[in-house]
C-alpha cells in the first residue's frame, strides 16, 4: 500500500432537484417532502449523499466503478478484480443539503485496508463539503469490499466494530414491500452496479435476482 492512512482525495459532485426526487423514488419513499418540489417542506432525503460518490458531476449513465469510486480505489492503490460491494455505511448529518442545483465536493480519506479470505475491505471516511466555504454537510464512514482482491497488505486502525446481537425479541418490526423495478429505478441516481439490474451478475453473487 503506497498511501498513508489518513491521506485523501477531493472529488467534485453536483445534483439538482430532479436528482433528489429520483433518489427518493428509487428507495421507495412515499413522503411528499422528498417527492414534490413545491411541498413547503421539500428537502433532500437524509441518505442522498450516499449516491453522490457514485455519480460525481455526471447527469448521464456512468460506469461502475465510476470515476469518483476509482479515485478512492487508486488512493488505496487497489484495482477492482471483480464485484465491488458495500460492506457497511454510517452517515452523520451536520447541515441539511441545499435543494437548488448545487455543486459540492467530497473529501475521501483512506482509513484502513483489511485483507480477507475472498477479497479486501477498504475503510474510508467521506466528508461532503461546500466548494467555496468548506462548510461540512455530512460525513460518511464506509467499508467497501473488493471481491477477488487478495494481494493487499493490512494498514491503518480498525474502525468497524463487531455488534453482538441481543438475545431477545426485537423492539419493533417494520416491513416495506419493494416493487419489481425498484432497483432498476434506484440505479438511475448514480449507483450503476450491475447487481441492481443484471440477473446474470446477481446469480454470480448467489442472489436470486437483482437487488
Amino acid at each position: 500500500v503506497r498511501m498513508a492512512s489518513g491521506a485523501g482525495v477531493s472529488v467534485p459532485v453536483a445534483y439538482n432537484k430532479r436528482d433528489l426526487i429520483l433518489y427518493a423514488l428509487g428507495i421507495g419513499c412515499k413522503d411528499l417532502r422528498y417527492l414534490y418540489e413545491k411541498d413547503p417542506k421539500f428537502s433532500a432525503f437524509p441518505t442522498y449523499p450516499f449516491v453522490l460518490g457514485f455519480k460525481g458531476l455526471s447527469s448521464d449513465v456512468v460506469g461502475f466503478p465510476s470515476e469518483p469510486m476509482k479515485a478512492v480505489g487508486n488512493a488505496a492503490n487497489i484495482q477492482a478484480k471483480g464485484p465491488v460491494l458495500d460492506g457497511e455505511r454510517k452517515i452523520e448529518i451536520f447541515k441539511p443539503l441545499p435543494v437548488t442545483e448545487t455543486r459540492l465536493k467530497i473529501l475521501h480519506k483512506l482509513i484502513a485496508v483489511r485483507p480477507k479470505r475472498s477479497g479486501t475491505v477498504v475503510e474510508s471516511v467521506s466528508e461532503l463539503r461546500c466548494l467555496e466555504s468548506n462548510v461540512l454537510y455530512s460525513k460518511i464512514t464506509t467499508g467497501t469490499f473488493y471481491v477477488g482482491v487478495t494481494d493487499m497488505k493490512e494498514m491503518g486502525p480498525k474502525k468497524s466494530q463487531r455488534v453482538k446481537m441481543p438475545n431477545r425479541k426485537p423492539d419493533m418490526i417494520v416491513e416495506e414491500k419493494t416493487y419489481k423495478a425498484q432497483a432498476a429505478l434506484y440505479r438511475l441516481s448514480g449507483d450503476y452496479n450491475p447487481l441492481h439490474i443484471s440477473p446474470e451478475e446477481a446469480k454470480k453473487l448467489k442472489f436470486s435476482g437483482p437487488i
